[in-house]
């Protein structure tokens, strides 16, 4: 009589048996011959699938596809090599799933695809400051393919650094934003040029902020507001200030929408501004402006140097546990910048004159100059 159907995911109904390997095939029309009650056995073929293989951004595999047996180990996969990466083996997903090796019993019900996954290989950057400053760090490392990040700043008397290069002499120039495309262990070195241009009318060896400006200028923060003349009394403008620190993270690329009226493209401190203000640096007016000759002052310094190393993860800590109600005009400060002033004032940043530290006066370029070497020297290269 009607013997039942079976379904079981994977395998192929083969019948009734009268064992449960072997035996007797048993069909609707075969004639009962044993005497008592007894048992027929399902048997099943377990199916084959077709398994493909995806080199998931790496090179195409030797072997591109297989066939495997349901419930059964895949078998020999192949092997994979790509410059920069480990190959971290087979898995059910371009990224995540589940890893899937020889011994593996295959139980997806149909044909798929395995992908190959990378982990992109670090490797040791030295940097050669090539005559000049020595750097810090003085080595570090990347990961290959991701940027190089925020490279670090040197400086040479008597010369403008040129950036960061592959080789002592020629080469190619790397930035912050340079993929790295060296699959081992290498070196950058710096590259310089004659500063002929570092010689200001209005600043004298003898002048108290002769030292910071040579070393924003030969580190390439500043330039001097005309070829002999660094001007070192005028006020620091919202323009300039993000422009120096733009430079400081290796004038990264940037992307989007100019949201100010009063900046135009391809001015000097375009990209600076708008760099600054989508890294929540600075801020701009509530008409749509920037304000790019306003002047800064010395509060609203600390604070965007205090936004720029929160920015960069840099410990800011040391503000918690300064006081500065010893300087006079303490209760002058605007209370916004009570933390960057109290940062700075603790990290050795800023400095005060007579007792004060003049929170609303305008900041002098040889005064950002100082402030931002004693950053650059205390903050920078201590994080």
């Amino acid at each position: 009589g009607a013997l039942p159907h079976m379904d079981r995911t994977g395998y192929v109904f083969n019948g009734w048996y009268t064992a449960p390997i072997g035996g007797t095939k048993v069909e609707s029309t075969t004639a009962v011959t044993t005497v008592g009650n007894h048992t027929l056995y399902a048997h099943w073929t377990a199916r084959t699938y077709t398994v493909t293989f995806s080199g998931n951004g790496g090179p195409v595999p030797s072997l591109t596809s297989k066939q495997v047996t349901f419930n059964q180990p895949y078998g020999t996969l192949p092997s994979m090599y790509m410059t920069g990466y480990d190959f971290a083996g087979w898995f059910t997903a371009p990224t995540g799933g589940t890893k899937v090796t020889a011994v593996t019993l295959m139980t997806t019900p149909s044909n798929h695809t395995l992908y190959a996954q990378w982990l992109p290989r670090a490797y040791l950057v030295t940097f050669d400051p090539n005559g000049g400053s020595a750097p810090s760090p003085a080595s570090e490392y990347v990961i290959y393919g991701v940027a190089y990040g925020q490279l670090p700043v040197v400086s040479r008397p008597g010369y403008d650094f040129a950036g960061w290069y592959t080789s002592p002499t020629s080469g190619v120039k790397v930035t912050a934003d340079t993929l790295v495309a060296t699959a081992s262990n290498h070196t950058l070195f710096a590259h310089w040029t004659t500063a002929n241009t570092h010689f200001f009318y209005d600043v004298n060896s003898t002048d108290w902020f002769y030292d910071p400006v040579m070393y924003v200028v030969n580190a390439g923060l500043f330039n001097g507001t005309s070829t002999y003349m660094f001007s070192p009394n005028a006020p620091m403008t919202r323009a300039m200030i993000v422009t120096v620190l733009y430079r400081l993270e290796g004038m990264p690329a940037v992307s989007g929408a100019n949201p100010f009226d009063d900046v135009a493209p391809g001015m000097w401190y375009t990209d600076a501004v708008i760099w600054a203000v989508q890294n929540g640096i600075v801020t701009g007016y509530n008409d749509n402006t920037f304000g790019t000759d306003d002047s800064v002052t010395r509060e609203q310094l600390v604070t965007i140097l205090y936004r720029y190393a929160k920015y960069k993860g840099y410990d800011v800590s040391v503000g918690e546990d300064t006081n500065i109600l010893s300087y006079l005009d303490a209760f002058e400060i605007s209370e916004y910048a009570i933390p960057a002033m109290q940062w700075a004032c603790g990290a050795g940043i800023i400095e005060g004159s007579a007792g004060n530290l003049m929170p609303a006066a305008n900041a002098t370029r040889a005064q950002v100059a100082a402030i931002l070497m004693r950053f650059v020297q205390g903050v920078v290269k201590a994080s």
